[in-house]
């Protein structure tokens, strides 16, 4: 239950057997790759926990955005609709209540 491909695999334990049993140890190129890994997937958590600390900040931002361009819209809108009143005409009722 212990296992874990990179922190505590079988290069590991014979790591650590030949070390109980008083013998030379282990190249540290044998188990550098494992370690190189585990920073990998170490950094890679970090990456994914950052991510989900500034999502709810970004969406905000969006939020924010998606509401400036609404806005945006709504004014272009009424832009048009002043356009298309007829020349020297006063706007009717209808665009009136736009502005309310």
């Amino acid at each position: 239950e212990d296992y874990d491909l990179m922190s505590r695999n079988c290069c590991h334990f014979c790591s650590h057997l030949l070390l109980l049993l008083g013998t030379r140890p282990m190249p540290r190129w044998i188990t550098s790759l494992a370690g190189t890994g585990e920073a990998l997937r170490s950094s890679a958590q970090a990456v994914q926990k950052a991510a989900l600390t500034s999502a709810p900040c970004l969406m905000g931002g969006l939020q924010a955005g998606l509401e400036a361009v609404q806005s945006l819209l709504t004014a272009v809108d009424v832009v048009l609709e002043c356009v298309r009143t007829p020349a020297g005409g006063a706007a009717g009722p209808a665009s009136m209540q736009r502005w309310e």
